[in-house]
């Protein structure tokens, strides 16, 4: 039967008879079997392999299977392997990342009933699982609380059901995911995603004076939210009234408002040229408006992207700091900065820097190996290859230089063993 022989209890040993799993798993059929080897990524050492210790409990151990099972796509064994772990032994931390993978699972499936109630079955354990995670992580919650988060997503964003989502929010704050002060700022934005509803419905009934009386009030109570009615009211003109001349109006305010507004430049472009009229911003004006924006980028995430506009127009020492701000504050939460790594690597290709730009690209994949092992992405190995060609490498490639990556191996060891092997040209 080969690979998907089915195992007696008598012939299963590794972790899984360590944590008393045995049983489990010869419950399961062949192809479950093999399953959980692969994504385990340990194949049949899984079952094989004597072991004397380990620090995963049965919980954690089916977490982490069940995530890599939806890195695979396999959503529906994601979720047989996050509910079993419901019931087994470990933390309430690992609990809580049961939940997430269900969760997820459940949204990629399209599932959102099934979502919804994973969330809502987690809430009700919360006050117990919040003060876990408080411990794991210096007494705050995660940035990231799925049966919050996701919860709201489905409910506000997608269901439209703005009634029940000022009722998640009060059920929140009991539940200890949202303090009193948030709490308000929520039910701001949810009032703003409100009338934005209701004005969307107007302006599909050609009731431009009504949507626009609830949009002006918009911009008045949060400034923040011009650039995108502006862009809402230019999409009217073209899509309902095919009035270019008022689309242009509102397309030039929108991206006034703000430069980087997603979809805005090119129709500004083609509209423009069609009419005859200049519309372009300056250089100047995108960096002003990039400086005024900094001043409120706090996060990780914010900051790299604000560093990726700024090597847009070539502000690439601005936007060198940036990104080691937003790797300080991505190291700060105790997270692998892999998702900063090759935008900084990107940037030194753009200077010419090719060097640099391997150590970067080779330590985004020493990221990625840190937690478990992943495969780097196609965009990591094709920036590798990319950089030995323009620096005539021609005897060396990207799976070369991955093997210079050892578990363990610092940033500092990459850089010297990466620039001895370039000086062997």
């Amino acid at each position: 039967m080969g690979l998907f022989e089915l195992f007696s209890k008598s012939k299963v040993k590794g972790i899984v008879k360590y944590l008393r799993l045995d049983d489990w798993y010869c419950s399961l059929t062949a192809v479950q079997q093999r399953k959980l080897q692969v994504y385990s990524r340990e194949g049949e050492s899984l079952i094989k392999e004597d072991i004397s210790y380990t620090s995963q409990s049965q919980k954690n151990f089916i977490s982490t299977i069940a995530t890599n099972a939806i890195y695979h796509g396999d959503y529906e064994f994601a979720i047989f392997l996050a509910e079993k772990g419901l019931n087994t032994t470990g933390s309430l931390v690992d609990q809580h990342f049961l939940y997430n993978a269900l969760i997820e699972a459940s949204i990629m499936q399209n599932n959102y009933e099934k979502a919804k109630k994973y969330c809502f079955t987690e809430l009700k354990e919360f006050p117990n699982i919040g003060k876990a995670l408080k411990k794991d992580f210096e007494g705050k919650l995660p940035n990231t609380i799925p049966c919050r988060d996701s919860l709201i997503r489905i409910v506000v964003d997608i269901e439209k059901d703005f009634e029940l989502g000022k009722e998640l929010f009060h059920l929140f704050v009991r539940k200890g995911l949202l303090t009193k002060e948030e709490e308000a700022n929520e039910l701001k934005e949810l009032r703003i995603q409100e009338m934005y509803a209701e004005a969307t419905k107007l302006l599909n009934e050609d009731r431009f004076k009504d949507a626009k009386s609830i949009l002006d009030a918009i911009i008045e109570t949060n400034k923040s939210q011009a650039s995108d009615i502006y862009k809402m009211l230019a999409d009217y003109f073209i899509e309902k009234q095919q009035n270019e001349q008022e689309a242009l109006k509102y397309y030039q305010k929108s991206i006034r408002e703000n430069p980087l507004i997603v979809g805005v430049k090119r129709k500004l472009q083609m509209l423009s040229k069609k009419l005859g009229v200049k519309v372009e911003l300056t250089e100047e004006e995108i960096f002003d408006f990039l400086q005024k924006k900094e001043e409120t980028e706090n996060k990780w995430w914010e900051k790299r992207d604000l560093a990726n506009e700024f090597v847009k127009i070539k502000q690439y020492d601005r936007a060198w700091g940036l990104f080691n701000e937003a790797l300080l504050l991505r190291k700060k939460e105790g997270s692998t900065c892999e998702t900063i790594y090759p935008h900084m690597a990107k940037m030194l290709e753009k200077e010419n820097r090719y060097k640099e730009a391997l150590l970067h690209y080779l330590i985004t994949y020493r990221e990625l190996t840190i937690n478990v092992r992943n495969e780097p992405p196609q965009y990591v190995s094709k920036g590798i290859d990319r950089c030995l060609k323009k620096l005539g490498h021609q005897s060396l490639n990207h799976s070369k230089l991955y093997s210079l990556v050892r578990n363990g191996m610092n940033s500092r060891d990459i850089q010297t063993s990466l620039f001895n092997l370039l000086e062997q040209k």
